[in-house]
């Protein structure tokens, strides 16, 4: 796992906006844009916050359009409607793993970010 791969001294600065990066996903830019790219910390989960953001959105768009459809729209509402709380809930896990100094690995998006965060 790359929490193995990778030892070093994670500071509390990067640790905050590692966890910043998952429900707000802007420091997610700080941190893949400026010199933290050179920490590896850093560039995993803002690569990865910013995919998750990414991926949060895409999905927040499927669902308005499915809400559209008359008659799935209906019988879909009270599910989609929960989406969003999901969403948060989700971000806050990953935020708060990260800010412990661990690296999560999110179904489909961390594949998606890994080649980002190899820097391939």
């Amino acid at each position: 796992m790359a929490d193995e791969e990778h030892k070093e001294e994670i500071k509390q600065e990067d640790k905050l906006f590692a966890a910043l990066s998952y429900p707000l996903f802007l420091p997610a830019l700080f941190l893949i844009f400026t010199d933290k790219k050179n920490v590896h910390f850093c560039r995993y989960h803002g690569w990865q916050g910013l995919f998750f953001g990414l991926a949060m959105v895409l999905l927040g768009f499927c669902a308005s359009i499915l809400a559209a459809i008359p008659g799935i729209g209906c019988i879909l509402a009270p599910i989609l409607g929960l989406l969003p709380l999901v969403m948060w809930v989700f971000s806050i896990f990953y935020a708060i793993k990260a800010y412990n100094g661990e690296y999560v690995v999110i179904p489909v998006v961390t594949d998606f970010a890994k080649p980002y965060i190899e820097g391939k």
